[in-house]
């Protein structure tokens, strides 16, 4: 069986010498994650395939459920399926691994694994020791938030909270700063990771200026996020590279649709960047266990915002599941 090229690499181990019989392979928390998620991912994407084909769901239901099969799919083919730890079979005497997460029945059911589900790949992801892994899961965390908020729209089930076997909350954008970077390598990767949000700090406050109503609030609320990030890197010790204007290839933005593709393309930088750091940074740890955190919420923040305006899944996360 595929495994996530690099990461979890157990694919065709067998018990070795000094291996107890009943003892599994180990897994890394980034790993653990990918174990658990990826189970996630095959029962929503059968839930998700029964309710595409139900003829008696309506034809927004279904178009939705088929997008979240689809993007499950994907996603679990990337991180490179349920992991299996004996592929030629249990040993006597050995523990058979994790236990298949259940098929959703239900829209509920369905709603309530994808928001899990997201729940355990931002953790994971915060903790991953592999940046593939992090990033992986990140991604993982946001299309979930995505995929449990289109279900909802299309069905008119609320999108539900953790559930109580689940108790460990999503990520939050805490407002501590943090300890200063002392990594001057690190700091490099970090100022170009800075300057590709500045520059889409300023194209969302460019586009406000050519929209109206909540399409213009909302770029600006967009404009201030990033402009957060980017402060945030600054407090980290990265060199302030931040600028008062930019050239744009825009040739004018008097039309609404040319503002909102300008504002989707700084939103997709930003979510690339937003990635960058936080696979650069170091895993969650005792002593700064939320030094991911921020940058996984951004991530998924920019991914929403995307999607607000019409970018289709597939676009969004196709440097992590083309």
């Amino acid at each position: 069986m595929a495994l996530l090229a690099g990461t979890l690499g157990l694919a065709g181990c067998g018990l070795r010498l000094d291996t107890p019989p009943d003892a599994l392979p180990s897994l890394d928390p980034g790993q653990a994650g990918i174990s658990v998620v990826t189970r996630a991912q095959e029962a929503i994407s059968t839930g998700a395939d029964a309710l595409a084909n139900d003829g008696s769901q309506s034809a927004a239901l279904r178009d939705a459920a088929g997008i979240v099969r689809d993007q499950a799919a994907q996603r679990l083919s990337v991180m490179g399926g349920v992991w299996n730890p004996w592929p030629s079979g249990v040993p006597s005497g050995a523990e058979t691994g994790p236990t298949p997460s259940a098929v959703p029945g239900t829209v509920a059911d369905l709603l309530q694994l994808l928001v899990d589900s997201g729940a355990t790949a931002c953790r994971s992801a915060s903790a991953a020791p592999n940046r593939t892994d992090a990033t992986l899961l990140a991604g993982t965390c946001a299309a979930s938030a995505l995929d449990a908020n289109r279900l909802s729209v299309a069905s008119g089930v609320a999108v539900p909270s953790l559930s109580a076997k689940d108790s460990a909350a999503p990520p939050t954008n805490p407002d501590e700063p943090g300890v200063k970077i002392e990594d001057l390598a690190l700091l490099d990767k970090l100022r170009e990771a800075e300057s590709a949000l500045d520059f889409a700090r300023y194209r969302a406050e460019t586009a406000a200026a050519f929209l109206s109503g909540d399409d213009r609030a909302w770029a600006l609320g967009r404009a201030e996020a990033l402009s957060w990030e980017v402060q945030r890197l600054v407090e980290l010790g990265v060199e302030d590279v931040r600028a008062g204007q930019y050239a744009l290839d825009f040739e004018t933005l008097a039309d609404k649709s040319a503002a909102i593709h300008l504002l989707n393309s700084a939103d997709a930088d930003a979510f690339a960047a937003e990635l960058e750091v936080l696979a650069a940074l170091p895993p969650a740890g005792k002593d700064h266990p939320e030094r991911r955190d921020p940058w996984i919420g951004a991530a998924r923040d920019s991914a929403f915002s995307q999607a607000r305006f019409g970018v289709p899944p597939a676009t969004i996360f196709s440097q992590l599941w083309p």
